[in-house]
């Protein structure tokens, strides 16, 4: 794909993006602010009954508690460290930004989601047109990562090189430069940013760039952490640029395994006319039989002529040759 179509491509896919994730926030977040608030003052009203009992918590009262804590998120209420409750505000528009990426990516986390009727419905067709944009431009993109390396095999081709060995080194280098860039860089940042542990971190930037997404760690979703208004936006890109290179990755080592599978099936092999035997070169059965031709000058009768698949001379005596055969005297005696 030409770098101005690909252009076009990721111009109209953030454009998208932005559009959805605009409906997004249009649909839901005050949908979710006045549930978080009714949440709040739910909460407050049954501490206070608590506070003015003077007994103790019975069984009943207890289950009550748990299942009104349960239902903290799907009111977009999240608890910190010390257990205060405060609004999560998923749907900022930054938020719903991540969101709308998520879902065009499969990765689906699953920590925040539509609540609303027209929110759900309008994630269906999001996805429906998201998916196959994605997609084409996820391979576009992951097609100029693979170029770049391919030309590290070409150099090495001309200097020549074992093809397997040339192969597998580009491999392995493109393997090394995703590792390094993608997963062990970001989780350092990750590292910084979130406070987890280096495993944490690296355990997220995996799960996520496989599209596999837990949920169980999410960036920007502490609620003790104070996150720039951005860094969703870039979190989200450095999934959709490493998303892409994973493509190169495996098209490469496609490519490695296609290449060695067709050396090992090409087994030089002399193919019969009759079409019982499979044509080295095209690896069907007769593939050759109905092309051969006779140049012939005009006015004359070719010595042999093909006649149901068969090769005769002018006799009616039957004489096999080779595909092989035929191919190389293109151009046979003639009798004037």
């Amino acid at each position: 794909m030409r770098w101005r179509i690909l252009f076009g491509l990721v111009s109209f896919y953030v454009v998208y993006l932005l559009i959805g994730a605009g409906v997004f926030y249009a649909l839901e977040y005050t949908h979710e602010e006045n549930r978080c608030q009714e949440y709040l003052e739910n909460l407050a009203q049954y501490n206070l009954t608590q506070a003015r009992s003077t007994g103790n918590v019975s069984v009943e009262d207890l289950r009550n508690f748990i299942q009104l804590v349960l239902k903290a998120p799907q009111y977009g209420v999240q608890f910190d460290s010390t257990s205060t409750p405060s609004c999560a505000h998923n749907w900022y528009y930054q938020n719903a930004i991540f969101f709308a990426g998520t879902v065009i990516t499969t990765i689906g986390y699953g920590n925040i989601s539509p609540n609303t009727r027209g929110g759900q419905t309008f994630c269906i067709f999001f996805a429906i047109v998201g998916l196959p944009l994605f997609a084409v431009m996820f391979g576009a993109i992951g097609d100029k990562f693979a170029a770049f390396f391919k030309k590290l095999d070409r150099r090495m081709k001309s200097k020549g090189r074992n093809t397997k060995l040339r192969k597998t080194v580009v491999l392995l280098a493109t393997t090394s430069f995703m590792i390094i860039f993608f997963l062990l860089v970001p989780s350092v940042i990750f590292v910084a940013v979130e406070e987890w542990t280096y495993h944490e971190a690296f355990y997220y930037s995996f799960i996520s760039l496989t599209t596999i997404g837990f949920g169980d760690f999410v960036a920007g979703s502490n609620p003790d952490l104070t996150y720039p208004s951005i860094y969703r936006i870039c979190v989200y890109f450095w999934i959709l640029f490493g998303l892409a290179f994973m493509a190169a990755v495996i098209s490469l080592f496609s490519d490695l395994i296609k290449g060695s599978a067709n050396k090992a099936s090409k087994k030089p092999s002399e193919t019969k006319l009759d079409g019982e035997d499979v044509d080295e070169a095209s690896g069907n059965p007769g593939a050759d039989i109905d092309n051969v031709s006779l140049k012939v000058p005009n006015g004359a009768k070719p010595f042999i002529k093909v006649v149901d698949d068969k090769v005769t001379s002018d006799g009616d005596s039957e004489t096999k040759v080779s595909n092989e055969d035929a191919k190389t005297h293109a151009a046979l005696t003639t009798i004037s």
